[in-house]
């Protein structure tokens, strides 16, 4: 496990090529500048990773260590970090592990441009849902109805692909 002096020593890549690292179940390092605005107060990673630590230095020099992992009860899918007290002169460092494909969607924004963002992306997906549900229950119809084996396949296609994509999103 290497300490933020450790890795403050590291030499790194200077771009990632496609924002994918693919799978790997080892601790990836990423360093990051953040631009100095004093508006721009919130780190986002908007893909669900098992564990994400964001390593920097506060205005004094102390080390900050924030920890956010899949256990944290946050109904959110993406990982968020406030930055106001980071010394943004200096660079910011995050450790990502994850079990899954290594895709890491970076922003660096207000808390108001997240919420707003996170209100259509919420609202795009519950549309979703419920197009599907409303084509399960018509599927249903159709079985009960007419008594064919097809609305069954139907049925049962709609709902097995509604559980897994209610898992794919960790609702």
């Amino acid at each position: 496990k290497l300490s933020l002096s450790d890795v403050e020593k590291l030499t790194f890549e200077k771009d990632l090529p496609n924002k994918s690292l693919g799978y790997n179940n080892k601790f990836i390092w990423i360093k990051l500048i953040l631009p100095i605005d004093s508006s721009k107060n919130l780190l986002e990673i908007s893909y669900p990773l098992d564990v994400v630590i964001l390593h920097a230095r506060d205005n004094s020099g102390a080390n900050l260590h924030l920890v956010w992992k899949e256990t944290t009860k946050n109904h959110s899918r993406s990982h968020i970090f406030e930055t106001s007290k980071i010394n943004k002169s200096l660079p910011v460092y995050l450790e990502i592990q994850s079990k899954t494909s290594l895709i890491i969607p970076i922003k660096h924004g207000t808390y108001e441009s997240y919420l707003r963002n996170t209100a259509v992306a919420q609202f795009l997906l519950g549309s979703f849902y419920g197009i599907l549900f409303i084509g399960i229950i018509f599927s249903l119809i159709l079985l009960i109805s007419t008594k064919e084996k097809l609305y069954l396949l139907i049925t049962l296609f709609l709902s097995s692909y509604f559980i897994f994509q209610l898992s794919l999103n960790k609702m």
